[in-house]
C-alpha cells in the first residue's frame, strides 16, 4: 500500500505539473508532493517514519478531492456526467427515480398497494436498462489515461467516483477471481429478477393494449 501511495503521490505530482501554463497553485501542489516524496524515500530512522507519515497523509488527502482539481487535469474528468447518473440511479437506491411514491405501510387499500408496486418494479427495471447503457459509456470513455489512473487508484470513500468506476468496468482487482465471479453472478441474479418482475407488467399492458385496439378497430369498420 505504501508503494502504491507513493506511485499514486508520483502521478499526481507529474499531472498537476503538466502543460504550458499550470496554474500556479497546481505547479506549487506538484512540486510540495514531490518534494514530500523525496524526503520519504532518502531519509533514515525517526525522521523517515515521520516523513513517511506526512507524505502519505497529505497525497490521499490530496486525491480525496481529485474531482475539484482544475479542468483537464482531474484522473477522471471524461467520466464525470456518466457517474453521477450511475449513482443517482442505481437498481439498488430504494429511493425510486422516475416517481416519488408514498411510504406503503401509510396505504389501507390492497388493490392501491398492488399498483403502487408495479410503478416500482417498472422503476427498477427502468435503471436498470439505463445502468447498463451507461455503462457501455464507461468502457466507451476508458481509454488509456483512464486505464493508469485505475491501476493507482485508492478509494477513499464508500461513494467515490473509482469505487463507481470499478464496479462499473468490473476492475477492482483488490477481491479473488472467486470472488469477483461470486459478486457477478448475484450481480446478473438481481438485475435479472427485476427485469422479470418487469416482463410480467409488460406483457399483461401488452396483451389489454392489443384487446383494446383490436375492439376499437372492429367497431370503427362496423
Amino acid at each position: 500500500m505504501q508503494e502504491r501511495i507513493i506511485s499514486l503521490g508520483k502521478r499526481l505530482s507529474e499531472e498537476l505539473d503538466q502543460g504550458n501554463y499550470p496554474d500556479t497553485l497546481s505547479r506549487w501542489m506538484a512540486h510540495y508532493i514531490a518534494q514530500l516524496i523525496t524526503q520519504a524515500e532518502t531519509s533514515n530512522g525517526r525522521k523517515k517514519s515521520t516523513a513517511e507519515k506526512e507524505c502519505f497523509e497529505t497525497i490521499l488527502n490530496l486525491w480525496e478531492y481529485k474531482s475539484s482539481f482544475p479542468d483537464g487535469k482531474k484522473p477522471f474528468e471524461r467520466f464525470e456526467v456518466i457517474f453521477k447518473t450511475l449513482e443517482s440511479l442505481s437498481p439498488e437506491n430504494r429511493n425510486m427515480f422516475f416517481y416519488e411514491n408514498q411510504q406503503e405501510d401509510e396505504i389501507d387499500d390492497d388493490l392501491v398497494k398492488k399498483l403502487i408496486r408495479a410503478i416500482q418494479v417498472i422503476d427498477e427495471a427502468a435503471r436498470v436498462w439505463i445502468e447498463d447503457i451507461l455503462k457501455g459509456a464507461i468502457e466507451l470513455a476508458d481509454d488509456e489515461k483512464t486505464k493508469k489512473w485505475l491501476k493507482l487508484a485508492i478509494p477513499t470513500r464508500k461513494r467515490d467516483e473509482v469505487n463507481i468506476i470499478f464496479k462499473a468496468l468490473g476492475s477492482d482487482d483488490n477481491d479473488d477471481l472467486k470472488s469477483r465471479v461470486r459478486n457477478k453472478i448475484q450481480y446478473l441474479e438481481s438485475r435479472i429478477e427485476q427485469l422479470e418482475g418487469f416482463r410480467n407488467y409488460n406483457e399483461m399492458i401488452h396483451s389489454r393494449f392489443t384487446n383494446q385496439l383490436t375492439i376499437l378497430k372492429d367497431k370503427f369498420e362496423e
